[in-house]
């Protein structure tokens, strides 16, 4: 009997640390992606196209943007190496944020100006990504891919030589931005 329980005190005890060593803290926290439409004030023409069956319309392209920010853990620096926002690779240039809350003014092309709050305060290290263009990138691994399928926005970085991958789920909707 006393055999089987130093046994199974083993067994707890490499189970406890395999959990432990596995189990890393994420440096990102957490991750905060807005898009806005930008739409002309002017309407667009519609594209029209003959085909053999008849007439098909497809709605004008409408152009977004991307508001994008992390917040890490003060602890180690992070290399932000690979941005996907909706299966599109982008590349980013990082700035770190001073003043908190970050506030976007929108206007609807009128005198109306719309105050929207994108990171609440934090003491946690918050970082813009901005700058955000878009890349051509046939080939994305495999381990990307399945973040991809589960998430609209997904960050590869680097974080003491080791690459780690996160991901979020949903890209939240801001007003649209009207040009004239």
């Amino acid at each position: 009997m006393q055999i089987f329980l130093n046994l199974m005190k083993r067994y707890f005890i490499l189970i406890l640390l395999l959990s432990l060593s596995c189990f890393t803290k994420a440096q990102i926290i957490k991750i905060h992606c807005y898009e806005q439409a930008i739409e002309g004030g002017a309407q667009q023409e519609r594209d029209i196209q003959v085909t053999g069956i008849g007439k098909e319309e497809k709605e004008p392209e409408s152009h977004k943007r991307f508001f994008l920010f992390i917040e890490l853990r003060k602890t180690s620096p992070v290399i932000i190496e690979q941005v996907y926002i909706k299966g599109r690779l982008y590349n980013v240039k990082p700035d770190t944020i001073k003043k908190l809350p970050f506030i976007l003014q929108t206007s609807n092309g009128g005198e109306m100006v719309f105050r929207d709050t994108l990171v609440k305060g934090s003491t946690n290290m918050i970082i813009h990504l901005n700058n955000l263009v878009p890349v051509n990138n046939k080939t994305i691994s495999s381990a990307i891919r399945k973040k991809i399928t589960k998430g609209n926005v997904v960050i590869r970085y680097r974080l003491k030589n080791k690459i780690q991958i996160t991901s979020l789920a949903r890209v939240k909707n801001l007003r649209p931005l009207f040009t004239q």
